[in-house]
């Protein structure tokens, strides 16, 4: 009797089931917040209150440096909607419709180099003979400073929204391949190993078991390969587009508009950040399998 006073004396008040499911619990919040990282947030912090007293001291010229307090009010009122920038026949969606411009591309153009690089990067792992003509030839054209191809593109497809798109997937394609066919290669055999047990083919293992297996590192590739491209899609919109942030800020500068540029330049960048932790939640609930 006294034996079972004791076993039941230490058996939780909430029943069994809290006791099993409260580490588990305590497992899945750890793991949520080992994803935070406060000091980015602190960095971040720390950049805009020492620009707020740069600017409020007067340290800097503000043809260089505007108050954010300018910014702020610039971009709440031209946004959404704006007459400077409809008078200079770029839209009237304001500052959002070339924000939008370039983000679309941006997202076009690296979903066009994922359906390119993954399947020929997840292939090309695996087969020899494959491998040995891609990589010369992706691994070249990586190697080439995107910023000097941008002027022959110009020459040949003019200041249309193809010259972006073209410098995008060009600058994206060989990332997504090179993380792919890495990422087969770091791949646990095992995972192929059952495949073959079970009867697989190795055009099902391709199929089935690589994109799976090789998603984490995938995705990786695709938030670096996104993040050189706003950067990018914005210099190649400098060059000649219709439309975009690019466009915005060439406009801007021929009036010596530093408070719009801010505005334009400081929109994409909080774009580029919100796409980036979408992207990385994305990435975060389609591993959850994983240990």
């Amino acid at each position: 009797m006294s034996s079972t006073v004791a076993v039941e004396s230490t058996a939780s008040p909430l029943g069994p089931e809290a006791t099993a499911s409260g580490p588990g619990e305590v497992r899945r919040l750890a793991s949520r917040l080992r994803g935070f990282d406060p000091l980015g947030v602190i960095g971040v912090v720390a950049i805009f209150v020492t620009w707020h007293v740069i600017t409020a001291a007067q340290l800097v010229n503000p043809l260089y440096l505007p108050a954010l307090t300018d910014i702020w009010d610039f971009s709440r009122e031209n946004f959404f909607s704006s007459p400077l920038i409809a008078a200079q026949n770029l839209g009237n969606d304001g500052i959002w419709g070339g924000v939008l411009y370039s983000s679309t591309g941006v997202w076009l153009a690296l979903l066009i180099s994922v359906a390119i690089g993954l399947p020929l990067g997840l292939v090309s792992a695996r087969v020899v003979a494959l491998r040995m003509f891609s990589d010369p030839l992706l691994l070249t054209v990586s190697g080439v400073p995107i910023l000097i191809i941008a002027p022959f593109f110009m020459v040949w497809f003019g200041p249309a929204r193809t010259t972006q798109l073209l410098l995008l997937i060009v600058f994206s394609t060989p990332v997504i391949y090179i993380y792919a066919q890495r990422a087969v290669d770091n791949l646990d055999p095992v995972y192929e190993a059952n495949a073959r047990v079970f009867g697989a083919s190795r055009a099902e293992v391709v199929r089935d078991v690589y994109p799976r297996g090789t998603l984490p590192e995938v995705l990786g590739g695709m938030r670096i390969a996104l993040a050189g491209s706003w950067g990018l899609g914005a210099i190649s919109e400098l060059m000649g587009a219709p439309q975009g942030v690019g466009k915005l800020i060439v406009s801007f500068a021929s009036n010596t508009n530093v408070v719009a540029i801010w505005s334009v330049v400081l929109g994409l960048a909080i774009v580029a950040v919100l796409t980036d932790f979408l992207l990385l939640g994305l990435t975060r609930y389609l591993n959850r399998w994983m240990a």
